[in-house]
């Protein structure tokens, strides 16, 4: 993930790097302020990423579009099965 936001991955890694020394320091005020700094650059990545569908980047990236059939299961090939549920631990 890390080489396809390079544009906004300066902020992410500095709030990360500050969550990480609240960390070592356990400081759990500091750390809950790292934490909603770390929340709030990456929030604003995110909403970058879905307002670009454009970019190469979203949950879809690299999947066709998404509608590519992978694996050629569709719901007509369901099968239905019985099955016996084994107890292993009988006393």
């Amino acid at each position: 993930m890390g080489d396809k936001i390079t544009p906004d991955q300066a902020p992410i890694e500095a709030a990360l790097g500050s969550l990480k020394e609240a960390h070592k320091m356990q400081d759990l005020a500091t750390i809950d302020t790292a934490m909603n700094e770390l929340n709030q650059v990456f929030s604003s990545v995110a909403q970058n990423l879905y307002q670009n569908p454009g970019n190469e980047t979203g949950p879809d990236a690299g999947q066709g579009g998404g509608n590519a059939n992978t694996g050629g299961n569709t719901a007509d090939d369901v099968t239905d099965v019985e099955f016996e549920e084994v107890n292993d631990n009988k006393k």
